[in-house]
């Protein structure tokens, strides 16, 4: 149980920073106004001394808000996100923000966005910028008039933190790594880059024994950026066989890792040898419930048995025959003494149905067969040296 709280670390940590990334609209320093022709709704600042980031919802009060107008003049505003329901941003919406250095566009299409001159909905090229890039998040320096789309996948930000483990035993290079601690209030993972949109990690690569992880968190503008603090923390590690991993998938697909108390990060950097920490092997990738063709087997630990069987016509002669005899029962092993031996791959042995060649359809008893396993990247099948392919239920 203990090692499974301890890869669960990962996964929580995670996924507490990448809801950041899902904001709570701040209605408390909007107002709304129904448009003329419709019955959906603009949004408009509730006054001009409102500041920090700002959340414009997608909808209010059960109606689409399609429309930002009159943000002129909020000089202490951050950060703001605007939904795709928004289709419309009006002339001057955004001028003279001059505190603001990140916009949150989450849809691609307006039918009306000013770009330049006089009447630009944003300071700056912001405008032409996002017509030419489209969703994403855009900064810009404080008062700078050029800003820069950030991309899905956050590969700059503030500080350059990292992490960096040693003396990682051979057998674990080729494997790719991830990381997670809370430093005070912020959720920090380690990657080498996170998909916003997607949530899914670019995961460094174990060479040599050694891997340096960059740090990252959500910032109180809801931007992914470096981190760069100076915190003494427990650090997770778990390692994985492929280099993109979701964050749904980070807890289920770990094949190693553990624990490192006491990090004392320095400017957001920080290094400890793989024999500091408390290290334990995950839980086998292979336990769970496989299927082929209707049979189910489960395999928890270095055994699968059967656990269901397909209608009789869908069985075969041969299968068929094997189960009247009583050869293949629920319940009974179909495979055994399964070991890791490298990344994605297992030996074992399969119960193999013996027959006679004047008579292939009719079994004539079992024996134990060596076969080797070889799961895909994505951890969903498994096939084995004997010509099967599992999927996992």
């Amino acid at each position: 149980m203990k090692k499974r709280v301890m890869m669960g670390f990962i996964l929580l940590a995670m996924v507490a920073a990448s809801a950041a990334f899902a904001q709570q609209p701040t209605l408390d320093k909007l107002s709304f106004t129904g448009a003329e022709m419709s019955n959906d709704f603009i949004a408009l600042p509730a006054n001009d001394r409102i500041s920090g980031a700002v959340v414009i919802p997608a909808t209010y009060n059960g109606k689409k808000v399609f429309a930002v107008m009159n943000f002129m003049d909020c000089r202490s505003i951050t950060s703001v996100t605007i939904p795709a329901s928004v289709t419309d941003i009006y002339a001057r919406a955004f001028q003279n923000c001059a505190s603001l250095t990140s916009v949150t566009f989450q849809g691609t299409a307006t039918n009306n966005i000013y770009a330049s001159g006089a009447d630009a909905s944003f300071p700056g090229d912001l405008a032409t910028k996002y017509k030419a890039g489209g969703a994403g998040t855009y900064t810009r320096s404080a008062g700078g008039t050029v800003w820069t789309k950030q991309g899905a996948a956050a590969t700059g930000g503030t500080g350059n933190g990292t992490f960096t483990l040693t003396g990682i035993p051979s057998a674990h290079n080729g494997k790719y790594a991830a990381a997670a601690f809370k430093a005070r209030e912020d959720s920090v993972m380690g990657a080498q880059s996170i998909n916003v949109n997607t949530a899914i990690m670019k995961l460094p690569r174990v060479s040599n024994g050694s891997v340096t992880i960059p740090l990252w968190f959500v910032n109180n503008s809801g931007s992914l950026v470096r981190y760069s603090g100076s915190d003494a923390v427990t650090v997770s590690i778990g390692l994985y066989n492929s280099e993109n991993v979701s964050l749904a998938d980070s807890d289920r697909l770990v094949v190693a890792g553990g624990q490192f108390a006491s990090v004392r990060f320095s400017n957001g950097s920080a290094a400890k040898s793989w024999n500091e920490g408390s290290i334990a092997a995950a839980a086998a990738p292979l336990d769970g419930v496989w299927e082929m063709d209707g049979f189910r087997i489960t395999i928890s630990g270095n055994s699968g048995v059967f656990t269901a069987f397909p209608p009789s016509r869908s069985r075969g002669p041969i299968l068929q025959s094997a189960i009247d005899k009583g050869y293949f029962t629920v319940g009974n092993q179909y495979w055994r003494n399964i070991a890791s031996s490298g990344n994605s791959s297992w030996s074992g042995q399969f119960l193999n149905i013996m027959f006679n060649t004047s008579s292939p359809n009719v079994a004539t008893g079992t024996r134990w067969d060596n076969c080797t396993f070889t799961m895909s990247a994505d951890g969903k099948t498994i096939t084995t040296s004997n010509g099967e392919t599992w999927t996992r239920r």
